[in-house]
């Protein structure tokens, strides 16, 4: 009887944003192009206005969902950032009043007269914008972020405009909640939000500490990392949010800098654990090569039916051996994943290593 291997869920930071964004990127051709991703994003929340609401009504609910407006060009390195301190994180552009067309219909209304739209007489327009300044950029970001958005951890708030000469439409557009306008990685901006509440000092301190495995790597990689270690990625950013809470407000940015820099060693010190205690792992592993060749199944045995244990002994020739070799498979069973079992340095090491890659 063949058993089949459970596939694993992805897992569900905000339930809302991970089925929108799992129903959009199933609207998508398989090589979409930039403008097809946009017009495409643009047009989902066009026919269902009232998803945005369920987005920002879960993200209210918690109280580390963080909302930054940024620009076209930093959105990328904003994100790997931002995600290792918030719950979902919402983001917008920063200059709301740049739009760019993603659609623009042409037809005609049954000759139906209306001048007053200075168009031909029988001709109507349906135009369909978005609020960014670089489509190319902005699809990007979506297609790189698919993870992240499938697992409810980031979104794009969707702020569209859409007119109609045949009604004479107001644009319809709603402003996102923002806490943070930011350049440069740096807040210039504080909206709904204090800099100096839980959500500004976190939001400061990340963006300012210097986590070269998190810069080196590209969104992509950081959106697959993140999402396939998420009970690693989990301890390590509520490592990172009792840390930063623990930096008192109060420091001037010298004292800060300090603390930041120790902060930055102490996790370096912490993936070459990590790396050392992965490399003692291997080695122990390495015994199966003199003499412990059913070591896999055994040690599996033992972690499901270690009651079953005397008898694969006994089929494999090895009935003599005791409760030694018990000891030693149990024990190597137990090694050889205690580093993946949810430890947060393990997500940091991933990271490290796919910067050391590219």
């Amino acid at each position: 009887m063949k058993f089949r291997r459970r596939k694993r869920r992805t897992p569900e930071q905000s339930k809302p944003v991970a089925i929108q964004m799992r129903e959009f990127f199933a609207t998508l051709p398989e090589r979409p192009s930039p403008t097809e991703v946009v017009e495409r994003y643009a047009d989902y929340y066009v026919e269902h206005p009232y998803l945005v609401e369920q987005v920002l009504n879960d993200s209210g609910r918690s109280k580390f969902s963080i909302s930054l407006a940024t620009s076209d060009h930093e959105r990328q390195a904003i994100t790997k950032r931002a995600a290792l301190i918030s719950d979902t994180l919402l983001l917008q552009h920063s200059d709301p009043e740049q739009f760019h067309v993603v659609r623009r219909n042409r037809f005609f209304d049954g000759g139906i007269s209306r001048p007053h739209f200075d168009l031909p007489p029988s001709s109507i327009t349906d135009e369909i914008s978005i609020n960014c300044s670089d489509v190319e950029s902005l699809a990007e970001w979506i297609t790189s972020s698919r993870p992240l958005l499938e697992s409810g951890l980031a979104w794009y708030f969707p702020r569209v405009r859409s007119t109609s000469a045949v009604d004479d439409f107001a644009p319809r557009e709603k402003v996102g909640p923002v806490d943070f306008v930011v350049k440069d990685r740096h807040i210039v901006q504080a909206v709904d939000a204090s800099l100096s509440g839980v959500k500004g000092r976190m939001v400061k301190l990340v963006l300012e500490i210097d986590l070269p495995f998190v810069d080196a790597v590209s969104l992509r990689d950081f959106s697959d990392i993140t999402v396939s270690e998420f009970d690693s990625y989990r301890g390590f950013r509520n490592f990172l949010r009792g840390r930063f809470l623990e930096i008192e407000d109060a420091l001037n940015s010298d004292e800060t800098d300090r603390i930041l820099a120790r902060l930055s060693v102490e996790i370096d010190d912490q993936v070459r654990a990590v790396v050392d205690q992965i490399k003692r792992a291997d080695a122990r592993n390495n015994l199966q090569s003199a003499g412990f060749g059913f070591g896999v199944t055994s040690a599996a045995l033992i972690a499901v039916a270690p009651e079953l244990f005397e008898q694969a002994l006994t089929v494999a020739g090895l009935a003599g051996a005791g409760p030694a070799l018990f000891d030693f498979l149990k024990q190597r069973q137990e090694n050889r994943f205690q580093v993946a079992d949810g430890r947060e340095w393990y997500y940091v090491w991933q990271l490290s290593r796919k910067a050391e890659y590219r």
